[in-house]
């Protein structure tokens, strides 16, 4: 962006009001000049890099302006091609400069914050924190507020906070109490954020992270969109509307998640929700503590994987997204997920118990056939016998065998029929009845359509490669 000032006063009055980079400035103006623009320009945190541009007899007034930190000159009338190269020049450094402010800020930023979430951290290591980087985030003299919240933010920085991220995934401000307000405005009614006290200076900065996470983790217990640490003779905390929140110490019971574990084995869907739904009563009511919710969902979670992890794939194992709780914005959304996903897991389960079962009915069902095939068998009789419908046994029996129940039987009967011709002297039709057909014509017909050969000649062509 370009911008034109008929004289010095106006120049002065955008230096003031905008970020300006590079200022070409002419010595002679009316009112104020050119020298005494740059004098006045010293004033303002953000001093633009200046050209004087000057006539012939002008040279000793650009000589003295350079003195003061102009830091080139142009002489009338003005060489379009050295303009050019000027002009390239100044914008090369200013992205130079623009990098290495952007990098030693955000060096700053991570001392910032390891100086507010390390509990280890001594106070030599934050003097040196606070004198190498104040500049580099806001002056040490200010007063700041921590702020904690969990959403997705779209900005990194503003001019009266920063943003970054703490260890739990939250995200973290650090406000200028003077701009608390605009922050609050700024911020969509969806987030639900705690706020520490006011501390002055950055050294405060620890105390302030510690009480915004205390805050933080109400206004996820009771999903209210504010939540204020306030300490006098003791610790409260306040909602948005200045009403005090009761912070609950009482343990959970400990059996509780166990008999979530194991439902997931069973089919009582309705059971498990209610389940959860009633836990998360008791951890809005604070009929438990935080600290005690906290535990036991890693018990539920440890108590899943050893009882079922032989039931289920890897895949579905996935634990990682509930071992924080605080990544989710509040308690309402967390134990949402947690529910679908435990009742998910749950019809898995449930499928993967089914399909054993099954696999174990048809196993006694293929012993059963290998033991009877010589009697009047049919898929009806055995379905009956290992207590399975009919139609999902001739599913299930040709998943399991590779082949449909009668084509099964007939292979059995014809195999050992041909050892019967191989190995003993028995006629046709007592081969017959012993493999478990009553009709000699069928038997003969099936063996014919199986083997290519009739029984009889199927003997006689076995004796004779025995003979050979």
């Amino acid at each position: 962006m370009i911008v034109e000032c008929r004289d010095g006063a106006e120049a002065l009055e955008v230096l003031g009001s905008q970020g300006i980079d590079v200022m070409f400035t002419d010595i002679c103006m009316p009112g104020i000049d050119g020298i005494t623009l740059v004098k006045e320009m010293q004033k303002y945190p953000h001093k633009p890099i200046t050209v004087a541009v000057s006539g012939h007899d002008d040279f000793a007034y650009a000589v003295e302006m350079m003195r003061m930190g102009v830091r080139d000159y142009v002489l009338k009338p003005v060489d379009r091609e050295q303009l050019e190269k000027l002009i390239w020049k100044f914008e090369e450094e200013i992205q130079q400069n623009h990098m290495q402010n952007k990098t030693r800020k955000h060096i700053g930023y991570q001392q910032l914050k390891y100086l507010m979430q390390n509990d280890n951290i001594s106070e030599k290591e934050i003097d040196i924190i606070i004198k190498q980087y104040q500049n580099s985030v806001f002056p040490e003299s200010g007063y700041y507020i921590c702020c904690l919240e969990k959403k997705e933010y779209q900005s990194a920085e503003n001019n009266h906070f920063i943003y970054l991220n703490d260890v739990w995934g939250n995200d973290l401000f650090v406000i200028d109490s003077r701009a608390l307000t605009l922050f609050s405005k700024n911020e969509l009614q969806s987030a639900y954020l705690g706020f520490s006290e006011i501390h002055f200076g950055l050294s405060g900065l620890k105390q302030a992270y510690e009480e915004a996470f205390l805050a933080r983790r109400q206004a996820y217990r009771k999903m209210v969109h504010r939540v204020f640490y306030k300490k006098k003779e003791a610790v409260s905390f306040l909602d948005e509307k200045g009403i005090e929140i009761l912070v609950s110490s009482q343990p959970m019971e400990g059996e509780q998640m166990k008999k979530i574990a194991q439902l997931i084995g069973t089919d009582k869907g309705t059971e498990i929700r209610l389940f959860m739904k009633n836990m998360k009563r008791d951890v809005y009511k604070g009929s438990c503590s935080l600290e005690s919710f906290e535990s036991g969902i890693t018990t539920l979670i440890q108590d899943i994987m050893h009882t079922y992890q032989n039931l289920l794939k890897e895949e579905d194992m996935d634990f990682s997204r509930f071992h924080n709780i605080y990544q989710y914005p509040c308690l309402d959304d967390f134990m949402e997920e947690l529910t679908e996903w435990i009742l998910v897991l749950q019809e898995k389960i449930h499928t993967q118990f089914d399909d054993y079962k099954n696999k174990q009915k048809i196993t006694q069902a293929v012993r059963y056939i290998e033991t009877n095939y010589n009697k009047d068998l049919n898929m009806a009789v055995v379905s009956n016998y290992v207590s399975m419908n009919y139609s999902l046994f001739s599913y299930e029996f040709k998943q399991y065998t590779g082949t449909n129940f009668v084509s099964y039987v007939k292979k059995l009967r014809i195999e050992e029929a041909k050892k019967l011709l191989t190995d003993t002297d028995l006629r046709i039709n007592e081969i017959s009845t012993k493999v478990g057909y009553d009709n000699e014509k069928h038997f003969m017909k099936t063996f014919k359509s199986v083997c290519g050969v009739s029984p009889s000649e199927y003997r006689k062509n076995t004796h004779f490669t025995a003979e050979a």
